[in-house]
């Protein structure tokens, strides 16, 4: 869960191209919307076998926009998926007070993806600088935080368009 909307997907793509390759993606990778998906239609897609994949992914984008009637019917579910389907939930911000957050919190792994704070910032873009195998001076990333604020995606939209201009590394 998230208000770091940028980190989240990030995350997710990252999860998918670790996990399933793309030539069996097609059959091993459902994904539903929060406030469209239903309990049983989520509940079909994660029983599912994986097909020449070890594991099956199911991802709901903004989970925390279901139905708390749908959200009532999956938490009666999620004993029931295989182990075979990793079930992904992305949210911005989740009920702690309803049952099937508090269940999903007790026995799955969760990543919160906060906002970056003013401070953390600058040393976040001097890494992803350096993951795009280029440098950068502390004035200049905060030049560019001071002209584009502190929006991850933007941030990095950014660098990727710059670095893409430069063959140094400076």
């Amino acid at each position: 869960f998230s208000g770091d909307r940028f980190l989240v997907e990030r995350a997710v793509k990252k999860q998918l191209e670790d996990r399933l390759p793309p030539s069996v993606r097609d059959f091993n990778f459902d994904a539903f919307e929060g406030r469209e998906a239903t309990a049983s239609a989520i509940v079909t897609a994660a029983r599912g076998l994986p097909m020449l994949a070890p594991e099956r992914i199911v991802l709901i984008h903004a989970a925390d926009e279901l139905k708390k009637g749908e959200l009532d019917r999956l938490e009666g579910e999620l004993a029931k998926i295989p182990k075979t389907t990793e079930l992904i939930l992305t949210a911005s911000k989740i009920d702690r007070r309803l049952n099937f957050w508090k269940r999903l919190l007790e026995v799955a792994k969760h990543q919160e993806y906060r906002p970056l704070t003013l401070r953390e910032v600058p040393g976040w873009v001097t890494q992803e600088v350096r993951l795009l195998n280029k440098k950068i001076s502390s004035e200049a990333a905060s030049y560019l935080i001071q002209v584009i604020g502190s929006e991850t995606g933007l941030l990095v939209a950014a660098l990727e368009e710059v670095a893409g201009k430069f063959d140094r590394h400076e």
